[in-house]
């Protein structure tokens, strides 16, 4: 009866044969004798089962966890913040400004005369997190704080875990201090105890009473690492130790949120917040009051909440954004290859198909069988994706998120969704297709070709596939090879200085006063004799800036010969970098021209000469001898030189002192006497690992006195490296993923030309019965695959440099056109197309042509 081809009436599981009755109770038994055979797949079939699986699961694995970190960097507000979309950040721009899009920044003062306009809903300040002390001698530890008013929380809606917010009756001067604890502070400090409340925390010389702890994973209004959030009135007058920043139209210390009132525009809004600013500066000018030339004429501009997607976005945001792309391609890559598996696969069983039509299976019974595998295969990728995504998404929030804790659910909702349609439209479409196809062919017609060793149709999109494989992994190669070279240039860069054998060391006293300071420096005087007497300290100098070549210094009343005033810098500056005997040597500068301080300038006392950077000397006198001009150190208040103009008797190299690609940076930097009271910071050169003397270093400046609460010491290297990361972590997650879509595009390749030999062994044994030597038949397999990949090389180069022009925004030092990289891409793709043609090439020689003919 089976061969006449009745359904017989009892299921046959092996063959896939069932009653053709259409109640709800035979449909089940169906679904579950296909989902029982579809799972035998990972016995008799197990190479391809684990190349889909395996396939799934680096490909989806990796993109849930980049999608992951993107959309928590670039599409997603901070954790707990609501209604993000009426959320504003505002900044100032405008006549004297350097750039149209302004900073941030913002004075008390400001954000006092726009904080009430009726175009708000709302609006608070906040002062960027920063680091305070906890704790006092070698075992202090630093706190991440950050300063608010009490509208910041109810401006973002985020509601407390436990106890409750500052309010209004904290955030005033002289009340008592008080503090909100994050949730991974309060796990780590206090255990997740609930007593925390009530509780008392000391920060600097101050102690805060612990009045309520934030929700899990919220972070403020930007994503960053913050321990515990101070009303914003009450922490600056206890820090400050009597001045009143929170006054001081110069002290831009702080940045504005506001909302949106429901209608307003932000075209509408800026109108608004830019005239009530102007009129509250022509107040204060009229006052008697004095600004700078950057604050007068400023315009409010309105800029997104979502800091990653404005214009004061940081490098690290920009990569993330390409990396999503990559991330993008890498996805493309792994469904092509499985798509191309199964299309293979599905193939290689049209033969199977055509014995069970003939002997009477239906048709819905065996696309129902092809969706069954397809579905067993998805949930088995699908489930080794989540595994794989757990597993790197510690290393990646590490990399592209350092200090900001992991949500709760690295792969959301959204992400889970996404990729489920993603997984199951590849594998369903690839995997019934072939069935279909099948179908609608006589099994007469398909019994015919497959003695003949016909491929079937498929073969071209098969090929197609893979020539997408191939040139997306050249794009992805390329990108690689870009970040790459972009870092060994970050690498290279010349920082203007020898920053590699460098420490800083600053002191924070128990007290905060103008004393204190004078005390601080007075120690600092003393401690330098012993530093310099230690094992393997070459010099140790005092600086006037308690962070040395931090570019903090910036001093615009300066005039230099010649001109009526220094011209309104790009980078900022002119900053000043000043220090006692020996400073220009323990600071690495590389004197160009002149000289460099000798003991005599260091004596001087007030007739003091000045060195200056390459840029001032090349800005301010283009075509000159700069040793023989000069410049006179301007009273701000006065507008006039009220000392004499100093000689210049040194050019150094230009100092890279905010980011790598510093250009241009005008600095200047004049000798001080030993006993001068604005010497505040410690700059060591040492004769080994910097890292090797941190410690030794605190320690001993620890005990210097009681009154030390907290010993900074800071390698300079690990600032510079710092610079670097933007470009070392597109370096290495582009790499990553530019080996993972060579792995995938490798195995691809080399399905397509396995499952070529399999289908052409007839061809391959009649050649070798009629004398094709070894050679020829190796020959042959391998120029199939050079053809594939040398049209996938260059498809995949043109895309590269169709993408190339806006990937130079992100790199560093290197054209996006770059022939090196391009030709050592070709190259590696080349040796992996030959690597993958292997096999199948050693296959085709290893043929029987007496077993091929008989098979016949």
């Amino acid at each position: 009866a089976r061969y006449l081809g009745r359904p017989t009436p009892e299921a046959e599981v092996g063959g896939g044969v069932m009653p053709t009755g259409g109640n709800g109770s035979s449909l089940l038994r169906d679904l579950a004798v296909d989902l029982r055979a579809a799972l035998r797949i990972f016995r008799t079939s197990p190479g391809f089962a684990l190349a889909v699986v395996l396939t799934l699961a680096l490909g989806l694995g990796a993109n849930a966890t980049m999608f992951g970190a993107v959309d928590r960097v670039l599409l997603s507000p901070p954790e707990h913040v609501r209604d993000h979309e009426s959320l504003r950040f505002l900044q100032t721009a405008g006549l004297g400004q350097r750039s149209e899009n302004g900073p941030l920044a913002y004075s008390f003062p400001d954000y006092e005369a726009v904080r009430d306009l009726p175009v708000l809903a709302g609006s608070a300040a906040y002062r960027p997190r920063r680091r305070m002390t906890m704790g006092s001698g070698v075992d202090a530890q630093r706190a991440i704080v950050q300063a608010a008013t009490a509208d910041f929380f109810p401006l973002l809606g985020v509601q407390p875990a436990l106890g409750r917010f500052f309010d209004g009756d904290d955030d005033l001067e002289g009340a008592p201090p008080v503090a909100v604890l994050s949730h991974g502070f309060w796990d780590r400090e206090f255990g997740r105890n609930p007593d925390a409340i009530g509780r008392t925390v000391t920060l600097g010389a101050d102690v805060y009473e612990v009045v309520g702890i934030a929700p899990a994973g919220f972070t403020g209004a930007e994503l960053g690492g913050v321990d515990l959030w101070v009303p914003l009135r009450t922490s600056v007058a206890l820090e400050t130790g009597g001045w009143a920043p929170l006054e001081s139209r110069g002290a831009w210390w702080f940045r504005v949120i506001v909302r949106l009132a429901d209608g307003v525009t932000d075209g509408e809004a800026e109108v608004q917040l830019t005239a009530a600013h102007t009129a509250a500066v022509d107040a204060f000018l009229e006052s008697g009051g004095q600004l700078g030339r950057d604050e007068i004429g400023a315009r409010i501009r309105t800029g997104a909440f979502l800091m990653a997607l404005g214009p004061n976005a940081t490098q690290n945001s920009s990569i993330t954004l390409w990396l999503a792309g990559v991330s993008l391609l890498v996805l493309l890559i792994a469904c092509a290859n499985v798509t191309n598996l199964m299309l293979a696969r599905g193939i290689d069983r049209q033969r199977d198909r055509a014995v069970r039509l003939a002997f009477g299976v239906s048709r819905r019974r065996l696309i129902s069988r092809a969706l069954a595998e397809s579905l067993v295969l998805a949930v088995a990728g699908g489930a080794a994706a989540v595994l794989v995504s757990r597993w790197s998404s510690v290393a990646l929030y590490e990399l592209l998120l350092p200090g900001i804790p992991l949500p709760e659910a690295v792969i959301g909702p959204r992400l889970v969704a996404f990729l489920g349609v993603v997984v199951l439209a590849t594998t369903g479409i690839a995997g019934v297709l072939p069935a279909v196809q099948a179908l609608q062919t006589a099994p007469g017609d398909v019994l015919r070709k497959s003695r003949r060793g016909s491929t079937g149709r498929g073969g071209g999109a098969r090929t197609a596939l893979t020539l997408g494989q191939v040139g997306l992994s050249t794009v992805l190669l390329i990108g690689a090879g870009l970040f790459v070279q972009s870092l060994r240039k970050a690498v290279e860069v010349d920082v203007g200085y020898d920053y590699e054998s460098l420490l800083v060391a600053e002191l924070e006293l128990r007290e905060r006063s103008p004393e204190a300071w004078e005390r601080g420096g007075q120690l600092m005087r003393e401690a330098l004799p012993m530093l310099a007497a230690m094992p393997g300290v070459e010099r140790a100098v005092l600086s006037s800036s308690s962070r040395p070549l931090y570019g903090w210094d910036e001093m615009q009343s300066l005039r230099p010969s010649r001109l009526d005033s220094v011209p309104n810098l790009l980078n900022g500056g002119p900053f000043t970098y000043n220090g006692t005997e020996g400073y220009v040597e323990a600071a690495g500068l590389r004197v160009i021209r002149g000289r460099a301080f000798d003991a005599a300038d260091y004596a001087s006392g007030e007739a003091f000469p000045l060195m200056v950077s390459r840029s001032f000397a090349e800005g301010a006198w283009p075509g000159l001898d700069p040793l023989g001009e000069c410049v006179a150190l301007e009273s701000r208040e006065e507008g006039e030189s009220s000392e004499p103009c100093r000689p210049v008797v040194g050019v150094y190299e230009d100092l890279m002192v905010r980011g790598l690609g510093d250009e241009g940076i005008w600095s200047v930097t004049w000798p001080m006497a030993s006993d001068s009271e604005r010497l505040w910071g410690l700059l060591l050169r040492v004769d080994g690992d910097p890292n090797d003397f941190v410690q030794p270093v605190r320690e001993r400046l620890a005990g210097l006195s009681s009154e030390i609460r907290f010993v900074n010491v800071i390698p300079m290297a690990s600032r510079i490296e710092r610079m670097r990361s933007p470009w070392r972590t597109g370096a290495a997650l582009f790499s990553a993923f530019g080996i993972l879509a060579l792995l995938v595009a490798s195995l691809g390749l080399y399905g397509v030309l396995a499952f070529g030999v399999a289908r052409r062994s007839r061809e391959i044994g009649i050649r070798a019965a009629l004398g094709a030597q070894r050679r020829d038949l190796v020959t042959m397999v391998v120029t199939q695959a050079s053809r594939l990949v040398g049209v996938g090389l260059v498809l995949g180069i043109g895309a590269a440099l169709l993408a190339g022009r806006f990937l130079e925004s992100v790199l560093f030092g290197v054209p996006a056109v770059n022939p090196v990289v391009f030709a050592i891409v070709a190259l590696v793709l080349a040796v992996a197309g030959l690597l993958a043609a292997w096999v199948p090439a050693w296959r085709a020689t290893s043929i029987d042509p007496a077993g091929a003919m008989a098979a016949e």
